[in-house]
């Protein structure tokens, strides 16, 4: 049990608030999204392989592909 007051948020799950940088905050995001698909839904859907496509104009999406290679890369090994 955690108190709090009329609103309570967790570093984990909405770390935007709390970081004030965007790149930061960027990389927090698509640090959640890959372990939540690598620790839950791939396992609960079977899944065994992700493809990411590629958005040469959006910064973040161009960050996350290898973002994924890396962190999936780290599981496997």
């Amino acid at each position: 049990m955690h108190s709090g007051s009329a609103y309570m948020i967790s570093r984990a799950t909405f770390p935007g608030y709390f970081l004030k940088e965007k790149g930061v905050v960027d990389d927090c995001h698509c640090q959640i999204d890959l372990q939540l698909f690598r620790e839950h839904l791939a396992p609960a859907l079977g899944i065994t392989h992700r493809f990411v496509g590629s958005e040469p104009f959006c910064p973040l999406t161009c960050a996350y592909k290898p973002a994924n290679a890396r962190h999936f890369a780290r599981s496997e090994a």
